[in-house]
């Protein structure tokens, strides 16, 4: 084989000398974050967060699934968007569907903490008596009932924490005005979670839902101080406060005048008529 001429090799330096200083710019302008968007015009990218949801949902951009997701501790990262408005849809099975309007900003990363409750929710009563043994001359076994101490203890429950009353969760207090549920910030802390502030701005006070049934009772939903839970005449619903569209509004009982409580952000439990049963959500 023979060696390339000088004349050659003048070309070759002089064409790879041309894509150098063409091509250094193009990836300094992608490192630091720059897309051509749908007008062919220079801008930068943002992200999506989405918290609170394990590695088995699937998330779509605008009917889009994504594949190529980060995936953190309870959560997702999706980098490179291009600034504009998405439709964004999460999926579970087994689980509610949700769906919000999510704005992407340059340089920004959205943020949202979907609302998935199960389809189904499995329930356990708790029994107002239940059953114990007692010997007789060591021979001879009968059964008797007796007072059942969690009935109790859960009863007492209900007796306490009336509607009226504005409840605080982790800087953020809630209460019920005339079947309007309203929140609002602690002073100390004027941003507690971005899904409360929407897009941009954020909001010391603001109305999370108005229904037009009296709301008996109001509680944060379990592990969370974004969702809240109230009940009405024909059942307990939960509401998240994040106002971006669609708002998540799911009824996750369906009864006759029930009554709820949440004991140590972790335990619910739901009481209709004589009945008291623990939920696992």
């Amino acid at each position: 084989m023979q060696p390339l001429s000088n004349k050659k090799r003048r070309w070759y330096l002089y064409i790879f000398t041309v894509l150098f200083f063409v091509l250094i710019p193009v990836v300094i302008l992608f490192v630091q974050g720059y897309r051509l968007d749908k007008g062919f015009l220079l801008v930068r990218v943002g992200g999506m967060y989405v918290g609170g949801i394990d590695s088995d949902a699937e998330i779509f951009l605008n009917g889009i699934l994504q594949k190529n997701v980060k995936s953190l501790k309870k959560g997702f990262f999706i980098e490179n968007i291009l600034p504009a408005r998405y439709q964004v849809s999460i999926k579970k099975e087994w689980y509610t569907p949700w769906s919000k309007e999510i704005m992407v900003h340059a340089e920004k990363v959205s943020e949202m903490y979907p609302l998935l409750i199960p389809r189904k929710l499995k329930t356990q009563d708790i029994p107002a008596e239940i059953e114990r043994d007692q010997n007789f001359f060591d021979s001879a076994t009968s059964t008797t009932m007796v007072a059942n101490d969690m009935f109790t203890r859960t009863l007492t429950l209900f007796k306490k924490n009336k509607v009226s009353e504005p409840l605080i969760r982790r800087s953020v207090v809630i209460w019920n005005d005339a079947n309007k549920i309203q929140y609002r910030l602690m002073e100390e802390s004027p941003a507690v979670l971005p899904s409360l502030c929407g897009s941009l701005d954020c909001t010391a006070t603001s109305t999370v839902y108005i229904t037009d049934k009296k709301i008996t009772h109001i509680d944060f939903y379990p592990g969370r101080n974004d969702v809240i839970l109230f009940a009405v005449s024909d059942g307990i619903y939960a509401v998240e406060m994040d106002n971006r569209p669609p708002q998540q509004v799911v009824q996750i009982y369906s009864g006759k005048n029930p009554d709820f409580r949440v004991e140590n952000n972790e335990n619910l439990y739901i009481k209709e008529g004589q009945r008291i049963f623990q939920v696992e959500v």
